[in-house]
């Protein structure tokens, strides 16, 4: 037969969901898998979608993209129930059949609010070519009025130069900012996405729990930088994700950090090239600058002994490939005229 949920958050009017399953009166479950479709044949999902036509994101509740070339952040599939208690329906992997119980790898839609609310490994449409990043956690779509925020863990690993990236870690080290002491449920979730199949990630979470921090940092923690904690909007003039209060640094070239730090955060997707922007300030004397666009990281600091080092580099110490048209890529110095952009476009927001 066929279903469609009783609500009026998500417009999807005689919007019916095609089934054959047996169904029990007393634990009423609907089955979402990938080759779920609507009575007219097309593919479905419950999630969040974006649309570059309209630089904005839009729920799905059992409905078809608008566009072929609409992206999703993230869909869920597994079990559709109703939560009775916060009038939410509910879409994930049930935790070994229980009753109502889901595991936390899941996408809300809550019909009081019209909050549409999801965690797991999300889809942010980045192409970096020479600069790799995966973004889990957590994300938070009001469908009246309009907004997406993200809370995540953004993992990055990026060619640099070892001296280099040492001195950051001992300035951001040796600074005087709050500890990450307690930290969020995202972070234990991107070890869960991100871990290979055949690491268990339950001694590190546990070890998260107990000491603050982990002892023996699997390869995925040794990336060139993990913001631990990172809060992002989206805003649709600029086609860009902005940080929004501290930036949790995680770690630093496989050395632990977890410190909260003042700074921006700008990342913009795009067919032509995706490109992020970092600058961090460790004390209100000291900063660091990154921007990565194209194959091209520029950087610079307040730190004069470090613009220096950077600057006599020579060009095989900083170029890979220097003869590919596509995988080109080279770090170079930076210019305060474009920190200082940064800076004041950051401000103004």
């Amino acid at each position: 037969g066929g279903y469609r949920l009783n609500q009026e958050c998500v417009l999807n009017y005689n919007n019916w969901v095609a089934f054959n399953q047996m169904l029990n009166p007393d634990d009423i479950v609907f089955n979402l898998a990938d080759d779920t479709y609507d009575q007219d044949g097309r593919k479905i999902y419950f999630g969040l979608a974006y649309s570059d036509e309209f630089r904005k994101y839009y729920s799905l509740a059992f409905q078809p993209l608008r566009n072929e070339n609409d992206r999703l952040l993230m869909s869920a599939k597994g079990q559709l129930v109703f939560d009775t208690l916060s009038h939410s329906f509910v879409v994930g992997q049930r935790i070994n059949g229980g009753k109502k119980k889901l595991l936390p790898d899941n996408i809300v839609l809550e019909t009081e609010t019209c909050t549409m609310n999801g965690r797991g490994i999300l889809d942010l449409g980045l192409d970096f070519s020479m600069l790799k990043a995966t973004v889990t956690g957590n994300f938070e779509h009001l469908i009246v009025p309009d907004s997406t925020r993200l809370e995540v863990v953004l993992a990055m690993n990026f060619y640099f130069d070892e001296k280099l990236l040492g001195m950051i870690t001992d300035s951001l080290r040796l600074s005087y900012n709050a500890g990450i002491t307690d930290p969020k449920e995202i972070f234990p979730l991107f070890l869960q996405k991100n871990l290979p199949n055949d690491v268990d990630p339950t001694e590190f979470i546990e070890e998260l729990a107990l000491y603050g921090q982990i002892r023996r940092l699997p390869d995925l923690l040794k990336q060139s930088v993990i913001f631990s904690d990172l809060k992002l909007v989206w805003d649709s003039d600029s086609r860009s994700y902005y940080s929004n209060g501290k930036i949790g640094v995680g770690y630093l070239g496989g050395a632990t950090i977890n410190k909260y730090l003042d700074g921006y955060i700008q990342i913009q997707p795009a067919v032509a090239g995706s490109s992020v922007t970092i600058y961090l300030q460790p004390s209100p004397e000291t900063w660091y600058f990154l921007s990565y666009k194209n194959g091209i990281m520029q950087v610079l600091s307040s730190d004069a002994a470090f613009n220096e080092k950077l600057e006599t580099l020579k060009p095989e110490k900083r170029i890979l490939n220097q003869n590919s048209d596509t995988q080109y890529y080279e770090f170079v110095i930076s210019t305060k005229r474009k920190v200082v952009d940064f800076i004041r476009e950051m401000e103004a927001r």
